[in-house]
């Protein structure tokens, strides 16, 4: 039988379909792509652990970065809060020792209703009598004397006789062994010099208190009105210590520099989370604002600088800050209190005493609203910060066609330090001290008196935690003597009067554990601090560190520190107290002044205390150059050791146990887990973190 064509195909096709070769290619085609997605599987197994790892630390990284920048800038609170405690410890020396070394028996004589105080003595003449009695007027007055000559010292007694009369005026000449051994004799006619001390007391405490300029044009001034009886070289030398005792600004205009530095830094803290990418951050770092953002920026980079090219995707990188919108609240402490001048008048000398040609007084000048420093008012807030981080991971075979998203979030605190007591009141700085007689006459009625005036209480801080040792208590005032020069073979000088100061600024027990206190340079043997950035060489004892005073930007710098200093003076009734001073002239020259100040040398940088600037706040380090107290009279503090507040490790801490450590001050950081920030809080003790009692 003849096959057709198309049979002859089909049977032929039919036996090729029963062929079994070529079955193996199948199988290994299978294989290799199951390994290749095996492969690729593993591989992107690896780059997602990897690109997860590396997206975590860049979190860590940058919530560690941001909360370093809020350690700083906490840090800087602290250190201005102390500095603010610093300049009112500075201004009760001058007050309380300096204005007071021209009395009698400084500072031996007892309160008898403050024992232990001393009672700032004076001597007077009361009817006629040519032999002087004590005035027991239990607050300082400011009197500095121009003359050494014991029958005009008239800081001495507060009732002079008549110059034909003589007394005895034993230890009446002590001040001029103590404060100016420079000043030759200054013969004046009494009346002359009963007004022009009076001047220069009502001036120095006015300077203590309010001055705003750097320079002495208006100290110069006030001399150059002086009686012209006083020798040309007895008026420059007078001159020339009175500008030792008004060095640097003010107690008040300082503080307010101090608050207005704090404020600033405050709304750094608070500054509002956000979320920032590439682009942003180059925006802000090229801003004039960039230090509002300086805690996203620094997280930012910490984040960039951390994350692993290789298998993330820097372009696409974003965070989001998580902390809440405010992170610190601080209310201004203020202090109202009298201070009081040694005050003469010619011609007030009363009727029936002939004999007395300088009638003195001890005449109250109010003060009111005096800044003294911050403390934290809402306890609920915590300062931390926390982000979450979103990028894109490279993989090799990438399952999605925009790219894998992965996120990490990362939390971290400050901790370890504190800005000052969180109870700090008006309380901390001022005591109920009634005055005494003097002449028979009550110096100031102030019991009784309204809740809006000072009454009774004098500026005064305690110096030892639970005990009644303060600025007025007599072991103290006699220590502070010793050191400046107190007795009939040891005279002051510029020098001593300055060691002085320091050793009444240092820090004392009292304030162990309640503020954030600077170590001392690192130039003395016990410095651990190694990494603190001190000014330079020329000046080891100055600390200098970024607190702006204004957010940068900002063009009504005049406008704001006038208004800051309106709220901070309050509005004084013009021509009020006892010496009918207009206070709200003073107010008005406080306000220029302080604008010079800012414009003139903060903002260049030139000629301002301690060479500070608008944007750098600078320091003196309150142990430098201090010497220990003497042995039983523990009131200040020299070493370290003693006031370092700071957490470290067991191993870290000084060998007799005690409150300080080595290795740290100040405020640390260490990381949260995001369960405690979101929801439980921010743990104040954690057990393994071995902390002393802050």
């Amino acid at each position: 039988m003849k096959l057709t064509p198309r049979f002859v195909f089909l049977t032929r096709h039919a036996e090729r379909l029963k062929d079994q070769s070529g079955q193996s290619v199948i199988l290994i085609a299978t294989v290799i792509v199951s390994f290749i997605m095996f492969f690729g599987f593993a591989v992107n197994t690896g780059l997602l652990v990897a690109a997860k790892i590396s997206l975590q630390t860049a979190a860590d990284a940058a919530a560690y970065a941001g909360a370093a920048t809020q350690a700083r800038q906490l840090n800087a609170i602290s250190f201005l809060n102390y500095d603010m405690r610093r300049q009112y410890k500075k201004f009760l020396y001058r007050y309380a020792v300096i204005g007071s070394m021209g009395n009698p028996t400084f500072a031996d004589t007892d309160n008898p209703s403050k024992p232990g105080y001393y009672d700032f003595a004076k001597r007077q003449f009361l009817n006629g009598t040519s032999q002087p009695s004590y005035a027991h007027v239990n607050v300082p007055s400011v009197c500095i004397p121009l003359t050494t000559n014991a029958t005009n010292d008239n800081c001495l007694v507060v009732s002079l006789p008549n110059s034909k009369m003589t007394f005895s005026g034993s230890g009446l000449s002590q001040i001029s062994q103590i404060l100016y051994q420079q000043i030759e004799q200054i013969q004046l006619a009494q009346e002359a010099l009963c007004k022009g001390n009076s001047a220069i007391n009502l001036f120095i405490l006015i300077n203590w208190l309010f001055k705003s300029e750097p320079g002495s044009a208006a100290m110069e001034a006030l001399f150059a009105k002086l009686p012209t009886t006083m020798k040309q070289s007895d008026r420059d030398k007078a001159l020339q210590t009175s500008l030792i005792l008004t060095e640097g600004l003010g107690l008040m205009p300082r503080n307010i520099l101090n608050l207005l530095r704090i404020q600033t830094l405050v709304k750094f803290l608070n500054e509002q989370p956000v979320t920032a990418d590439q682009d942003q951050v180059d925006a802000w770092t090229k801003a004039t604002d960039a230090d509002q953002h300086e805690r996203t920026i620094q997280a930012f980079r910490s984040a960039t600088a951390n994350l692993n090219e290789t298998v993330m995707d820097h372009a696409g990188l974003t965070m989001t800050e998580l902390q809440a919108p405010q992170q610190l609240q601080t209310t201004p402490v203020s202090a109202t209190f009298n201070t009081y001048v040694h005050y003469m008048d010619p011609g007030g000398a009363p009727a029936s005493n002939t004999d007395s040609i300088c009638k003195a007084s001890i005449i109250p000048f109010p003060i009111s609203g005096m800044p003294v420093g911050v403390r934290k008012s809402n306890p609920n807030l915590t300062v931390h910060y926390a982000v979450k981080l979103k990028a894109k991971a490279k993989l090799l075979f990438l399952p999605v066609k925009d790219g894998l998203e992965l996120e990490a979030v990362a939390g971290a605190k400050p901790f370890g330090s504190r800005i000052g007591p969180g109870n700090l009141s008006e309380l901390d700085f001022v005591e109920e001290i009634e005055p005494g007689l003097v002449n028979n006459q009550i110096i100031a009625e102030c019991r009784g008196i309204g809740a809006t005036s000072a009454g009774c209480k004098v500026p005064n801080i305690k110096l030892v935690g639970g005990g009644a040792a303060s600025f007025y208590s007599k072991p103290f005032l006699n220590t502070l003597k010793t050191i400046i020069g107190g007795t009939s073979s040891v005279s002051a000088t510029t020098e001593s009067i300055r060691e002085g100061l320091k050793a009444a600024t240092a820090p004392n027990p009292a304030e162990v554990g309640q503020y954030n206190i600077l170590p001392p340079p690192r130039k003395t043997k016990d410095m651990m601090f190694e990494f603190l950035p001190y000014s330079d060489d020329q000046s080891p004892n100055i600390y200098r560190f970024y607190a702006p005073l204004f957010l940068a930007g900002q063009n009504d710098v005049t406008q704001q520190l006038n208004a800051f200093v309106d709220q901070t003076f309050g509005n004084p009734p013009p021509g009020g107290g006892p010496f009918k001073i207009d206070l709200m002239q003073i107010k008005e020259q406080i306000k220029t002044n302080m604008g010079a100040y800012v414009q003139q040398n903060l903002n260049p940088g030139t000629g301002s205390e301690n060479d500070e600037t608008m944007t750098f706040a600078a320091l003196e380090l309150p142990m430098a150059g201090v010497k220990p107290a003497p042995t039983g009279f523990a009131y200040w503090l020299t070493e370290a050791n003693s006031v370092l507040t700071s957490w470290a490790p067991t191993y870290a801490r000084t060998d007799g146990g005690g409150m300080g450590f080595k290795p740290r001050f100040g405020y640390s950081v260490k990381f949260v887990t995001m369960q405690n920030l979101l929801k439980s809080g921010m743990p104040q003790v954690d057990d393994d973190l071995p902390k002393v009692n802050h």
